[in-house]
């Protein structure tokens, strides 16, 4: 087996795109504990010209990228490469992103098999890279993205009965949209891990819920980019609306329609909503409510949406369901307090009441309780944004790379501990 100076086994990791902007496999990376990231286009600016100015322009391609991890690092096939171009296409489909993320599990497993390393693959690519197969990696490291499928599943479809009218953005969710084989390989995943990693108290509640032991997981929240967001100097103008912003796919994952039947309830003079999402799906029910303060933005730059955050007096995500949220812990960072639900990182990462607000998922009057309160005491809400940024300048990436090598070595242990003659 490959060990680092420690004595700690190397591990393949495997994800596609830009999970978590690399963190997890940087962490290794500068611990010596990383043995290669399988994925499906890595990008290394330092090779070309003019890197910089790009950087500063956010195209796309350059976020395929983390200053800590040097592309020799990563594993690239060119039917990956060509795999994930196609899923920006007309050609894309759930099958060709299914097969492509099965190919970069099995690719990591044959890697960590060959060259006798751990693996610390993320959901979605585990049912292949930590199959019971002969030679099987002694340790199988699971980073559960999002909460456990069945207890997504049975959220949303609870979403599907209630709120039919917004059941076309559900029905896209892996969750449910999945053929049954599918969701059952997704659903196994945690079971084929001895070490779990979660980036929220709720995923680590789910996989609870689904047989996982609750000592053996690691919360880990995730850091924020402060340089990208930067706490605003000075409050909203007294004269200008009250604004609300909202950040995330338009989908009712996000609790859509709860926070909808929150604006629509709300006095509509001297208030705008922002609603800064990747999706148009549900536009149109947006529009037959006829709520006037509302204005969407669509594909914003860093930069923009960083600018639209400081102007705005409160942040609502009332989510269903997330792994984190981190536009949550952005909105933070900017300070701008939030109003969100305890299905999100929110738990983890603020106190209601002192750094925003968190109240039971599926609660509309909540909603306009906390927002009918912001709007008379704006001046306390904007230094409780201000208390909630200085909180969560405690939650950086540095941060998160650290708990990542400390949990990779406590998962190592406990698992020589339980079978020391291995």
């Amino acid at each position: 087996m490959d060990y680092n100076s420690d004595g700690l086994p190397k591990a393949v990791v495997c994800h596609r795109g830009s999970r978590d902007y690399y963190q997890v496999s940087a962490a290794l990376h500068l611990e010596g504990l990383l043995e290669t990231l399988v994925t499906d286009f890595y990008f290394s600016p330092d090779f070309f010209p003019f890197s910089n100015y790009l950087y500063r322009k956010n195209l796309k391609i350059f976020a395929r990228s983390n200053k800590y991890l040097p592309a020799k690092m990563t594993t690239c096939n060119p039917s990956f490469i060509l795999e994930s171009a196609l899923t920006r296409t007309p050609f894309d489909s759930k099958e060709r992103q299914k097969r492509l993320d099965g190919s970069i599990g099995e690719k990591a497993l044959g890697l960590a098999q060959k060259r006798n390393c751990a693996i610390f693959s993320y959901s979605y690519y585990a049912f292949q890279a930590l199959a019971d197969c002969p030679n099987r990696p002694r340790f199988r490291f699971l980073f559960q993205l999002h909460p456990h499928p069945a207890t997504v599943r049975k959220i949303l479809s609870e979403e599907i009965r209630n709120k039919p009218e917004f059941a076309n953005s559900l029905k896209w969710e892996n969750e449910i949209g999945s053929s049954e084989e599918h969701f059952q390989s997704l659903c196994l995943e945690p079971s084929l891990a001895n070490g779990w990693v979660v980036a929220s108290t709720f995923t680590a509640n789910s996989l609870v819920e689904n047989g996982v032991p609750r000592e053996k997981i690691h919360v880990v929240p995730y850091g924020v980019d402060f340089d990208a967001f930067p706490c605003r100097t000075n409050p909203p103008k007294t004269s200008s609306p009250f604004t609300i912003i909202w950040v995330g796919s338009m989908t009712q994952r996000k609790g859509l329609s709860y926070f909808l039947d929150a604006v629509s309830a709300l006095n509509q003079d001297n208030l705008q909503v922002f609603i800064i999402g990747n999706s148009d799906i549900e536009a149109a029910l947006i529009r037959e409510k006829g709520i006037r303060s509302i204005k969407i933005f669509k594909g914003l730059p860093t930069s923009e949406l960083a600018f639209k955050l400081r102007s705005a007096d409160l942040f609502v995500l009332p989510s269903l369901a997330e792994g984190f949220g981190h536009s949550i812990i952005e909105a933070l960072a900017s300070g701008v307090p939030v109003l969100t639900t305890h299905s999100t990182c929110a738990p983890d990462i603020i106190e209601n009441g002192r750094h925003g607000f968190i109240v039971p998922s599926r609660d509309t009057k909540a909603l306009v309780d906390a927002i009918s309160w912001a709007r008379l005491n704006r001046n306390e809400l904007y230094q409780m944004g201000i208390n909630a940024s200085r909180h969560v300048a405690q939650f950086t990436w540095d941060r998160f790379r650290r708990r990542i090598v400390d949990s990779y070595k406590q998962m190592v242990n406990d698992i020589r501990m339980e079978n020391p003659h291995k």
